[in-house]
């Protein structure tokens, strides 16, 4: 999960540490304001979803949680999309990159006021008190 806030049109890495071996994710914040969520599973094996547009001047908060057979994307509280996995996705190797890519370009243009990690799937619920406030310091309700 991640807070942040867009200042202008121009695309720029939210996260990532996808590296040279193409395992891992990443959340690109394209030019329009839409968000391309990439999963990768190894050299060639790649799943994306995208969301609906974030609007400039303001903060969003953007949740993706996987299962098993499913992705959620919660933007702004709201269940988005649930799209169901067809790859397996394999952990990261690459050191993590927040707000640029692992080569250094795609710089957000923007800030990133909160990002979270978590090793488990959060529920709808848990994911909808982040995004309302993404300060506490444990989300489950």
């Amino acid at each position: 999960s991640i807070r942040f806030y867009r200042a202008s049109a121009v695309q720029g890495m939210l996260f990532t540490n996808i590296g040279a071996d193409e395992r891992g994710m990443q959340i690109l914040l394209g030019s329009t304001g839409i968000a391309y969520i990439t999963t990768r599973g190894g050299a060639g094996v790649t799943q994306d979803v995208a969301t609906t547009a974030f609007s400039l001047s303001n903060s969003h908060s953007l949740v993706v949680a996987m299962s098993p057979t499913q992705i959620f994307v919660y933007a702004n509280g709201v269940l988005q999309s649930t799209t169901s996995l067809i790859i397996t996705p394999l952990a990261g190797t690459a050191n993590l990159y927040i707000g640029r890519t692992v080569t250094g370009i795609a710089y957000l243009n923007g800030l990133i006021s909160h990002f979270r990690y978590d090793s488990r799937i959060w529920t709808a619920d848990e994911a909808r008190a982040w995004s309302q406030n993404p300060i506490s310091i444990d989300s489950r309700i």
